[in-house]
């Protein structure tokens, strides 16, 4: 019999902007554990900037319940999650980039739910996450990192014993990958995902077709997204002409059927990346990924260069194109997309996903719960009503005069952590880790 039958599990997740590969994951995943035993709520968070309707028109799910945000406060939001917690009864909890959540299992364990248990599910290397599994340690019954990279940093960066690490890669649909006839046809790049300059490096495509460009090699560029850089980058796209193409943003079904094709080309930039996703989904129909070294692709192990990608320093521009000026040669071209394609079957699949998320998620629920100090985090005073009063009794009366705070970004209304991290330093001790 399924150990995981009847097992109560929720997910804390924002319905404000969510990278795509998250929310992609997040489709698939839920009906995917309710179809192997598992009683699955979303709890979306709801405000201004987190509009919880909206987000459920595009992405609906057949269990919710709403986390609303009345008063703005640190302590509204965590008296929020609370009565959420109280009204779905799970059995676990799991975090996606929401960290009141932690609060609220401690204060619900004092009060009488010692049994809850709450993971936090990893999907980027943001040294803030990795504060939080310190300041929550005892808090904290499991981490799920998509990522390799991502156990040994909570591990040496974030001090969670390994016992509560755990591994659970992000999966696509497979496509069957039929014999194609590439001979003759000018090489096809891809970009799909978010056109962000900090987190992409979204602005090296130009510079790589500049070189491409000189060494007359023929191409076309088409590119699915949108982002905070979208302006910029199709400014400096434009001298390119009817060669590139922006075609919005596109959900996975269409991005499958319509735009990634066997024997076309897949640009990744990023400094890093816990996935990606995306290189998943390409090679899943075939399409050759020529990626950056990013943050994160040592320790996974999966794309090897000249094996099934091809690979080139960050921020290379100049490397990328020689790279993907190799793909004119079609062998090459079709032995690598026969050989990511193959990777994901082994690697990738759903089904494959599906199946590590809900047993890393049965082992979390087989450990004893961790015993939970309330408030690791001190509360600051959010404004006169907590310095007169008390963060608790401002809040109740905040609360009942239907006073609010109004928070500009998505970020102050449902913060994804309060920790600092030294970025620099951070960095470095992951790519230290990513090269052992």
């Amino acid at each position: 019999m399924d150990r995981t039958h009847n097992r109560k599990l929720a997910i804390v997740a924002p319905s404000a902007y969510l990278a795509g590969g998250v929310q992609t994951w997040l489709d698939y995943v839920v009906p995917g554990l309710a179809a192997r035993g598992w009683s699955v709520t979303v709890l979306p968070v709801h405000g201004r900037s987190h509009y919880a309707p909206k987000y459920l028109e595009l992405h609906p799910f057949d269990k919710v319940c709403l986390v609303p945000s009345n008063t703005g406060s640190r302590e509204g939001r965590v008296r929020a999650l609370m009565r959420a917690l109280q009204s779905t009864q799970p059995d676990l909890v799991l975090s996606v980039n929401i960290v009141d959540v932690y609060e609220a299992v401690a204060r619900l364990r004092k009060k009488g739910l010692a049994g809850l248990r709450v993971a936090m599910a990893l999907h980027g290397f943001n040294g803030e996450f990795f504060q939080d599994m310190k300041t929550y340690n005892r808090v904290l019954d499991g981490v799920i990192t998509t990522n390799r990279l991502g156990i040994a940093a909570a591990a040496a960066i974030g001090g969670v014993d390994e016992s509560r690490i755990h591994y659970a890669p992000c999966g696509v649909e497979m496509s069957d990958l039929a014999s194609f006839d590439l001979t003759g046809k000018t090489l096809t790049l891809l970009y799909a995902g978010r056109f962000d300059q900090r987190e992409k490096h979204v602005l090296d495509l130009p510079k790589i077709l500049e070189v491409l460009d000189k060494q007359r090699v023929p191409f076309r560029l088409r590119l699915a997204g949108a982002g905070p850089d979208e302006a910029e980058l199709r400014s400096a796209l434009s001298g390119f002409g009817e060669r590139v193409e922006f075609l919005g943003q596109m959900d996975e079904q269409t991005l499958r059927t319509t735009f990634y094709e066997p024997g076309t080309i897949l640009l990744i930039t990023s400094p890093s990346e816990s996935g990606p996703l995306v290189a998943w989904e390409a090679m899943s129909c075939g399409t050759v990924v020529v990626t950056s070294r990013y943050l994160g692709i040592g320790l996974e192990g999966s794309l090897r260069d000249e094996v099934n990608c091809l690979v080139f320093p960050v921020s290379d521009t100049d490397a990328a194109a020689a790279a993907i000026a190799k793909l004119q040669n079609m062998e090459l071209l079709a032995r690598l997309a026969r050989a990511g394609h193959e990777l994901v079957r082994r690697k990738y699949g759903r089904e494959i996903s599906i199946n590590a998320w809900s047993h890393t998620l049965q082992k979390v629920l087989e450990r004893s719960p961790q015993a939970s100090v309330e408030n690791p985090v001190r509360p600051m005073p959010a404004g006169r009503l907590d310095r007169w009063f008390g963060v608790a009794l401002a809040e109740t009366l905040r609360s009942a005069l239907r006073l609010k705070y109004r928070h500009m970004e998505p970020g102050g209304e449902w913060p994804h952590s309060y920790s600092r991290a030294d970025g620099q330093a951070f960095l470095e001790r992951l790519h230290a880790l990513d090269r052992a």
